[in-house]
């Protein structure tokens, strides 16, 4: 059996002191737990900070976005070299807020888990549907889409609103009545077993 997977996405929230604490309360509660893999993923700001509290611990370091080029003059933008430079072991790649409000596209996300996947990070990898998508009826049609378009080899794919992806021998299929639970609960990973998100 595999292990449940939770990563907590801290989004913009916290200051650095508040992230130090955080990363110290999340290491001390997991202990020397080993059924689950944990990993945190702070804002950009404060990656080393918490890396440094990750230190030594069972708790992985995550960056909540990164840029598909390694290096180049990309203002504001972090490349996958710098995330596993600073300790990062995950990204998360495709979130509905940079989807839906940053207009991130499928092919810009497929770059992404790419150059992510090249270069040493595990992604993971979102999908979900806008509100009026979903009340369309459309909401096989565009995780249909975007794990089509966006998901090469292994990610962790996951799920805001209900519903989720399995990926069988590299090939993505999308089950819509056999996931019951939503991404923050559950995810389903490369091999298709389900894991806590």
């Amino acid at each position: 059996m595999r292990k449940p997977f939770v990563a907590g996405n801290w989004k913009m929230h916290t200051t650095a002191a508040s992230a130090v604490e955080l990363a110290s309360a999340i290491v001390k509660g997991l202990g020397a737990e080993d059924r689950v893999t944990v990993a945190v993923c702070p804002p950009f700001p404060y990656l080393s900070r918490v890396a440094e509290v990750l230190r030594d611990s069972r708790v992985a370091l995550g960056a909540q976005n990164m840029y598909p080029e390694n290096e180049g003059a990309f203002t504001g933008e972090v490349s996958p070299i710098m995330l596993v430079d600073v300790g990062c072991r995950y990204v998360i790649l495709g979130h509905s807020e940079r989807r839906h409000k940053l207009g991130e596209s499928d092919a810009l996300i497929n770059q992404k888990v790419r150059k992510a996947l090249a270069g040493r990070l595990r992604g993971i990898f979102c999908v979900g549907e806008t509100l009026e998508e979903r009340e369309a009826n459309k909401t096989e049609a565009v995780l249909d889409r975007q794990i089509r378009r966006g998901l090469v080899e292994r990610a962790v794919p996951g799920y805001y609103s209900g519903r989720t992806a399995r990926l069988v021998r590299g090939t993505s299929h999308f089950r819509a009545g056999s996931v019951r639970a939503r991404c923050s609960d559950r995810v389903a990973d490369a091999s298709g077993s389900e894991s806590s998100y």
